[in-house]
Parts: structure tokens; sequence; C-alpha cells
């Protein structure tokens, strides 16, 4: 009973889907991306705070929506509509007579963040430590690694610029080797 719901879900999916994942994340790139980059573009260089403020709490919203994303298209990609109702989504955002980002702020996101803000900066200061830590760690082994190697890669560098010869070039005529054969050719013409 299981397989024939998913099967039949999946095969209603084909038919409803109308977007598809490439068409729909071109429209959020532009729309939920490049438009809302312009706008705060020219929210910057206004006088209106309101009009940063909204501009800056659509940026937050549309980074959780993005993280959320991520790990929809990974799961959930197969619901009917789920690419329209992503774009429709960012549209909802930011379109202003809907405004969603501020009531999603505000009923949300700033909550749950102000909630957790100290726990997430402890985090973030512990992760910032360990990043640096490992980085230094790494750094250290490096170049530990090239001081004990030095002689060994200046002298393999060495080997690659100095001209080697070449021992069939170089034999003398009357023995073997192409430069022996035509030292010999030469030698016995009179």
């Amino acid at each position: 009973i299981i397989a024939y719901f998913v099967r039949q879900t999946l095969v209603s999916c084909v038919f409803i889907m109308v977007l598809g994942p490439v068409v729909s994340q071109a429209l959020i790139v532009a729309f939920g991306c490049l438009w809302p980059a312009y706008q705060s573009f020219k929210a910057v260089g206004s006088a209106s705070s309101a009009q940063q403020r909204e501009w800056v709490i659509y940026w937050i919203v549309f980074a959780f929506f993005l993280a959320v994303q991520a790990a929809a298209d990974l799961t959930i990609f197969w619901l009917p509509l789920y690419y329209e109702a992503k774009v429709l989504l960012v549209f909802f955002l930011w379109h202003p007579r809907a405004k969603g980002a501020l009531y999603i702020y505000d009923a949300f996101v700033q909550p749950v963040l102000r909630a957790n803000e100290a726990r997430i900066d402890q985090n973030l200061e512990e992760a910032k430590a360990r990043l640096a830590d490992t980085f230094t760690r790494q750094v250290s082994k490096a170049r530990d690694y090239a001081s004990t190697h030095a002689t060994k890669v200046l002298e393999n560098m060495r080997s690659f610029s100095e001209p080697t010869m070449n021992p069939l070039a170089s034999a003398p005529p009357g023995t073997s080797g192409a430069a022996g054969a035509a030292g010999n050719k030469h030698a016995h013409v009179e």
C-alpha cells in the first residue's frame, strides 16, 4: 500500500511540477538575490532607516530560507508544487504589500535568536578558538615538515634545473648507441 502511494504521488508530482529545479533556482536568484540586492543598495543610499531595517531583516530571513532550502531540496523536493512554493515564498518575503520577511522575523526568527543569543555567541567563540587552534597546528606541522625536508626538496629542485648528460648522446665513435652509430657512419666515409 505504501509503495503504491509513493508511486502514485511521484507520478502526480511529475505532472504537477511546473517550474522544476533549474527554473525555480534561476527565479530565486533573480528575485531573491538580485532584486533585493539592488533595493538594498538604494536603501543604503537613502536616509530612511525604516527602509534599511526592512532590507536587513529581509537578508536575515533569506539566509534562514537558504539554510532550510538546502535540507528541503534533499528531502521534500518530491512534494507537488515544491519548487513553485519556494519561488512564491521568496516573493512573499520582499513584496511591499506582503512584507513577509518582517512578519517571519517578528514572529519566529527574532524570538528564537533572542532566547538563544548567549548560547549561540558562546558556541561561535568556541568554534572560532578551535578553528584558530587547528589552523595554528596545521601551519606548525607544515613548517616542521618543510624544515626537516628542506634539503631533500632543494636537492630535488636542483636536479631539475641542472642539465643532465645523455649517455647515448656522448658515446664515442665506434661504440654502441645512437650517437656512436652516427659517429661510426661519418668516421668510415673516405
